[in-house]
């Protein structure tokens, strides 16, 4: 589709929406890129594909269909589950083996008249001026013995009462659900739906339902007639998938980690080398200083975050705080007046208060608000006079090809300082900076900001820029100042940078690492190496 994105090949008449893309935010190229199945770069990748499977709910929808269309029993699929492949992990096959149960125990108690699972797609397709329209959801559908009524249910890894679907996307599970033809899954991805040419009962009744697999939740979302299905639709849904096909701008970010414009977007910025990894056909990935602490700590957490498994007890009391803070100061130096901060911006209840959806209360509290009166000593904005730029925790992104490796940052605060942009990572401790502290190691995201702005990748005037290292405890503030153009700083950046990046570069298998961390990590419970007593597992007593 060269009028859209040169570097692309293939039809760009197939438009496909599915209710998660709908859902969806984030960069609009990458939507109306992926909404084109039938499109795909010019240039054939040379990229190996991971070893280990990144979507763990295929196998859950896998076992479900064995139960349900296979006549399997609910012992035979978990026992199945228990054994995975060489795609699998340990850690993954816990949980599949928890959602699959609760799944089950779930639909069971589910009382309708869509009883009998049917296993095509309820495709809504439409052809005009040369495009072809398809629209579907994901998830398990469910209908009458007569046909006259379905149900759509909506998978969601944790509970159906936590956070609320996007109408957009209910919408169009909605709409699909009632007028949708039944069709079987395309093989290959880039090719049509292949809907059914029998004439299907008329709908007449019409549910949309959540299940959590966290806790086996169950939540209605809609239910009601095809004609109140479509207006659902037309009210949350239409004008969505319109701006969802006809994205234009980029906007880079973490998404770019699956793009299929990755080798033809212009506003993706290239840094190659920026890790210090020579693997250019290696699977394309994500990775941040965060992943790479995570992978440092253990390869199992890090692979089970980034598969966004259900966590649990991921903050202690300090973490919250330190997040409190963090999101305090980013509402003061976000207002767009670059007022500098005081101590009269501190919370008016410094024992019992909120920063963002951060709350804290008592001595965390209490610390937590001297710690941002001793900001107010340091802040940036004493130097307001000479600042014209401000970007409050901005996503930096940038590919480094020879890795083939989507690297991203978040800094607390960027800001230009007579053209020159400065760098500032904040830190909230109880004890001042110890002497002789080793900073890029301590803090990581300063090692990689030095590689970044060592190669002007931020843009702005080289001279003048800087880093900034600031230090609240309770009882005072502390910046430290580093040179990005200081050889020694940037050959020490490039030694922590690649020592996170490449053994998790490296690692196909996530094998886990226990140890004393075992009882502070957010996903221990499906990690069947952590070191911790059954007993102590949330979900001790289920059947393994």
């Amino acid at each position: 589709m060269p009028e859209y994105w040169p570097g692309m090949a293939g039809d760009p008449g197939l438009i496909r929406i599915g209710a998660g893309l709908a859902g969806s935010g984030g960069c609009p190229a990458r939507q109306a890129a992926k909404a084109r199945p039938a499109m795909r770069p010019a240039r054939s990748s040379r990229a190996r594909k991971p070893v280990l499977d990144q979507f763990p709910l295929r196998g859950v929808m896998d076992a479900l269909d064995e139960a349900e269309f296979g006549g399997r029993s609910q012992e035979e699929i978990l026992a199945r589950l228990a054994q995975p492949d060489s795609s699998g992990h340990a850690a993954v096959s816990r949980w599949q083996r928890h959602a699959a149960r609760n799944y089950l125990a779930s639909a069971a108690l589910i009382v309708t008249q869509a009883t009998e699972p049917v296993s095509h797609y309820w495709v809504a397709q439409r052809s005009a001026d040369q495009v072809t329209w398809e629209l579907y959801a994901w998830g398990r559908r469910y209908q009458s013995c007569d046909g006259t009524v379905r149900e759509h249910r909506l998978i969601r890894y944790g509970s159906a009462t936590g956070r609320e679907r996007d109408m957009a996307e209910v919408g169009l599970a909605a709409y699909t659900t009632a007028h949708g033809k039944p069709a079987s899954w395309p093989d290959p991805w880039s090719a049509h739906f292949e809907t059914s040419a029998a004439p299907a009962p008329a709908v007449r009744r019409v549910r949309v339902v959540e299940i959590g697999l966290l806790d086996g939740s169950c939540a209605v979302l809609f239910e009601g007639t095809p004609e109140e299905a479509e207006g659902l639709y037309r009210t949350h849904t239409h004008d969505r998938i319109r701006a969802v096909s006809s994205g234009r701008s980029a906007d880079p970010g973490t998404v770019c980690g699956d793009c299929k414009l990755i080798t033809a977007c212009d506003s993706l910025p290239r840094l190659p080398g920026l890790l210090g990894i020579s693997d250019p056909a290696a699977p394309l990935r994500r990775w941040s200083v965060t992943n790479g602490r995570h992978y440092d700590r253990c390869p199992a957490q890090d692979h089970l975050l980034r598969l966004h498994l259900p966590k649990e007890n991921e903050y202690g009391p300090e973490a919250v705080r330190g997040q409190a803070v963090h999101e305090w100061l980013a509402t003061n130096h976000g207002g767009g007046f670059n007022a500098v901060c005081t101590i009269w911006d501190i919370p008016p209840v410094p024992d019992d208060w909120t920063g963002g959806r951060w709350h804290v209360t008592g001595d965390q509290a209490r610390y937590g608000a001297q710690m941002l009166a001793s900001h107010a000593d340091v802040c940036p904005f004493h130097r307001s006079g000479q600042i014209t730029q401000v970007r409050v925790e901005p996503e930096l992104t940038f590919h480094d090809a020879a890795a083939n490796v989507v690297v991203t940052a978040r800094p607390d605060l960027m800001y230009t300082d007579d053209g020159a942009w400065v760098w500032r990572e904040t830190k909230t401790r109880m004890q001042p900076l110890p002497a002789g502290l080793d900073l890029l190691r301590e803090v990581p995201q300063l090692a990689l900001a030095v590689l970044l702005m060592s190669a002007n990748a931020l843009g702005g005037n080289p001279d003048g820029a800087r880093i900034e290292l600031e230090w609240l405890t309770p009882q005072c503030g502390d910046v430290v100042l580093l040179d990005p153009h200081y050889p020694g700083l940037i050959r020490a950046a490039r030694d922590v940078i690649n020592g996170l990046a490449a053994p998790w570069h490296a690692d196909e298998t996530a094998r886990a690492r226990p140890g004393q961390h075992c009882a502070r990590c957010p996903v221990r419970r499906w990690c069947p190496d952590a070191e911790i007593p059954d007993a102590e597992r949330p979900d001790a007593g289920a059947a393994a």
